[in-house]
């Protein structure tokens, strides 16, 4: 058999895999997927926290600049908790997404002890 011989099989290479670290597929479509599905799952959870943080952000004159920090800063003294601590940053997204919020290009070191100083984005109400 030769070299050009049609009659003989042909063996397509293998396709490269996936990079993976500990069996795990990395998926970006997968995994905003995911994240959606996480962020809807702790709205669902507490739908009164979920409806207070909307007032709040819809109550927020167009214009303020702030951070996540800065409305947690202002609900404590006023209302109850939610029942987990995901749900700041859950509904701070979804008011992102809403488009109520936009991100600035500027950072600013956050207040609380627990976040160790570290920078957060500001964002603006429009």
């Amino acid at each position: 058999m030769g070299f050009f011989d049609l009659d003989e099989p042909y063996y397509e290479p293998e396709k490269p895999k996936p990079k993976t670290k500990r069996g795990i597929v990395f998926d970006l479509a997968k995994g905003e997927q995911l994240a959606k599905e996480g962020m809807q799952q702790v709205q669902d959870n507490n739908p009164d926290f979920t409806l207070q943080y909307r007032w709040v952000i819809d109550a927020l004159p167009r214009g303020w600049i702030g951070t996540s920090e800065e409305i947690q800063k202002i609900w404590k003294p006023m209302w109850p908790q939610p029942h987990h601590p995901n749900c700041w940053g859950s509904n701070w997204g979804s008011a992102v997404k809403r488009g109520d919020l936009v991100m600035l290009p500027f950072r600013q070191p956050m207040k609380s002890p627990r976040s160790h100083a570290r920078k957060t984005e500001l964002y603006k109400k429009v």
